[in-house]
């Protein structure tokens, strides 16, 4: 019964040197594709949240001078309602922004670095630690995390390993 399996296969010294001697297909250039895509969604989600954070900090001013019951509320809770009134808008929102852009930053340069992995993977859990911590901004930080395990984790394959016909398709 074990004559119908053969675990391994002969090859004549003849078949060995032709493999020896057959040229290693060129080396392709190993893509990154889902590693970007993954980058700049979360890029374009973060700055929705920059933005939205920029606009909600920008009503505190008018939604507190507004609203009695919400200056009661505060009243009650032990808070001056004056304090916010005091602070101006224009520095919180200055203050938003550069907490958004920082994180960005790092992820928009990690995009242009995808050749050196390493450094790019770096930069991107960098700005996704930055991201949370710094904005709030988790949707973000959790694509750009992904992202930079992916470029650790994944490598091209070595051309001696890859197999190929005739038609150019690679198994």
């Amino acid at each position: 019964m074990s004559d119908n399996y053969t675990y391994q296969s002969y090859e004549t010294p003849e078949q060995q040197r032709t493999q020896e001697t057959q040229p290693i297909p060129p080396n392709k250039p190993f893509k990154r594709t889902v590693e970007k895509v993954l980058t700049w969604v979360g890029l374009v989600l973060h700055l929705i949240w920059g933005l939205l954070i920029a606009f909600g900090v920008s009503m505190i001013p008018k939604i507190q001078s507004g609203s009695p019951e919400l200056r009661k509320a505060m009243i009650e809770e032990g808070y001056d309602p004056e304090l916010f009134n005091n602070v101006d808008p224009t520095s919180m929102i200055i203050f938003a922004i550069v907490m958004t852009v920082i994180p960005f930053i790092l992820a928009l340069i990690a995009v242009f670095l995808f050749k050196k992995s390493v450094l790019a993977g770096i930069l991107l859990i960098l700005a996704a630690v930055l991201g949370v911590v710094m904005s709030g901004s988790f949707i973000a930080a959790l694509l750009w995390f992904v992202a930079a395990i992916m470029l650790f984790v994944r490598k091209p394959k070595d051309p001696k390993y890859v197999v190929s016909n005739d038609e150019r398709h690679t198994i």
